[in-house]
């Protein structure tokens, strides 16, 4: 089953249950998951993956425009989820390929357009209800890169070249 994959920034932003969030009169969000969801052009990327083994995937091409290893946090929403909301709020979707090390990865891309304020509440309020929040820690995240690059489903050249030059002097690759 397809699923929808987001990388943000503090998978917390995301949990209704924080203790810090009593404020909150029932059925509001925090606002810090709705700017965690930073757009630019009023566009957000997000990935469709085709099962939940390709989310490591997903993680190590992200992971591979960084600079050095360090954790990567993300949500998941099922796609019958996503396709409820994406009806409800007329959520268009522009299939441009991503620009990661990953090939594959990068037909997975896609840009939700045309957000408005509401668009991205309620796309943050679906992840949070209804969405899994997960991380990967760093260890993990520079072992998914590592075997990208061996594997060559990262394509060296495209990889940050101050991660792939520390990745070159520790693994000799």
């Amino acid at each position: 089953m397809s699923l929808v994959v987001r990388k943000v920034y503090n998978k917390r932003d995301f949990d209704i249950l924080k203790p810090d969030n009593s404020f909150l009169v029932a059925g509001e969000i925090q606002a810090d998951a709705v700017t965690d969801l930073k757009t630019s052009e009023n566009k957000l990327s997000i990935y469709i993956v085709p099962d939940d083994t390709s989310i490591k995937r997903v993680i190590a091409a992200l992971a591979a425009s960084r600079e050095k290893f360090q954790h990567l946090d993300y949500v998941i929403l099922s796609m019958d989820d996503f396709e409820n909301i994406r009806a409800k709020f007329q959520l268009k979707v522009d299939n441009k390929k991503g620009k990661t090390a990953d090939s594959v990865v990068n037909g997975w891309h896609k840009d939700l357009i045309e957000l408005s304020n509401t668009r991205i509440t309620e796309l943050a309020r679906a992840f949070i209800y209804h969405g899994t929040k997960s991380r990967e820690n760093w260890k993990d995240v520079k072992s998914l890169v590592i075997k990208g690059v061996e594997n060559h489903t990262l394509d060296p050249k495209l990889v940050n070249q101050v991660l792939m030059k520390t990745i070159t002097e520790e693994h000799r690759l």
